[in-house]
Formats: structure tokens, sequence, C-alpha cells
């Protein structure tokens, strides 16, 4: 009786050693862990290869095993899987969270979110309040007649005269001058700041030199008539 020499379970050819050889039957090989069987002889397997990978959009229906080869399927429209998944996954939905799509969900990938204020919200929120903020408080300076003295009374100091028209249109314009240098909403809000602080400071400036002449005139009056 012939013997045969005992078969070698080739890691090159995807296989690891099941059961030794012994002196009454050959070696039993298996495929190694990612491979499948291929080629079989006697209950042993003799070549075995990588199991198939599924592509970004498809999703794995079915696992390989050392026997079968991977089973791959297609996602639906609204889901995604980047190959490695058991089940496709449904796009993000932004508006829910509270954010903006950035970027649309796709097969393979899944929506993409951000915070992202429109500009024409922070121009429509920020125009109305600087208007409402600076209009009654800031004013242009016109130059008025010293108040006449009667023999009975000092007449009532003359209101100086607001052109609400004018600071409207002022405005307005300075608001369309800053959205063409503003490149970004955090400028314009920064600008718009900027822009409410300088008009405050000239409120007070000008509101405390109309003190001090109003009560300098007052002491004038006082004195011409002895009060």
């Amino acid at each position: 009786m012939k013997c045969f020499l005992c078969t070698m379970c080739d890691a090159n050819q995807g296989l690891r050693l099941k059961k030794a050889c012994t002196c009454s039957a050959d070696t039993f090989c298996d495929p190694l862990d990612g491979f499948y069987c291929t080629n079989r002889k006697k209950g042993s397997c003799t070549f075995a290869v990588k199991h198939s990978k599924c592509n970004p959009g498809q999703y794995i229906k079915h696992a390989g095993t050392g026997y079968t080869d991977t089973v791959c399927a297609d996602c639906i429209v609204g889901t995604y899987s980047n190959g490695s998944l058991t089940t496709c996954q449904p796009h993000s939905k932004c508006e829910t969270e509270g954010l903006k799509e950035i970027k649309p969900g796709t097969m393979s990938a899944d929506a993409e979110c951000g915070k992202s204020t429109p500009v024409y919200l922070i121009v429509g929120i920020v125009g109305p309040l600087v208007a409402a903020i600076g209009i009654p408080l800031a004013y242009r300076k016109f130059k008025t007649p010293q108040p006449r003295v009667s023999s009975k009374k000092l007449k009532g100091d003359k209101d100086l005269e607001i052109s609400n028209a004018a600071l409207l249109e002022a405005l307005a314009a300075r608001f369309d001058v800053q959205d063409g240098k503003l490149s970004n909403t955090e400028s314009k809000i920064n600008e718009n700041g900027l822009l409410i602080v300088n008009l405050l400071k000239a409120v007070e400036f000008s509101a405390a030199e109309n003190l001090v002449t109003r009560t300098s005139e007052l002491e004038r009056y006082k004195r011409r008539w002895n009060l």
C-alpha cells in the first residue's frame, strides 16, 4: 500500500488548519476568517477567496460565511450606507433639530447640518432695533436763534428741529454702505452695535452741550431782570 504526502493548508490560498494529518487520514483545511471556500475535496477546503465588500450606497444583506460570499443590496432613496453597515440609515432631518441643511444626503453619506442664521433675518432684526433706539435719541443739530426776552416773562425754549426723514435717509445710506462691506453675519452685528454706541455718545454729548447753553441763558435772564 502506497502512502501519500499530507496536504498543507496554505494561507496564500486562504486556508488554515482544521485537523492535522494522521497515518490514516489527510489534513483537513478550513478557510481563513474573512474568506469563503470555493473548492472542496472530501470535506476539506482546498481553495478560498476573500469575502466581497459592499460598495458605498449598499448595505450588507447577508454576511459572508466560511462557505458563502457576502450578499449586498442597494439602499433606497432617503437612506445611506458606506458599505459596511448591515442596514441603510435614514438621512438626518436638519430642520427637526433646529439646524440648516448645508449638504444634502446621498446614497453613501448622511446629510450635513449646521448652524446658519440667514442674513435677511439678522438685518431684519438689527435694522429696526437700531432705528427704534437711535432715531428718538439721535438728531441733527441746527443752529437756533437766541431766545427773545420780554418784560413779562421768558418765552419757552424753542424745541430743536429734528428731521426724522433726514435721519432715516442717513441711517438707510449707512446700512447700504455697511452691507456692501460686511462679509458675514457676525461682522454685520458688530458693525451695527458700534453704530448704536456712536449714536448714544453723540446724543450724550449734544444733550450736555445744550444743557450748558440753556443754563447760561437762564443765568443771563435772571441777572437782567434781577430775579
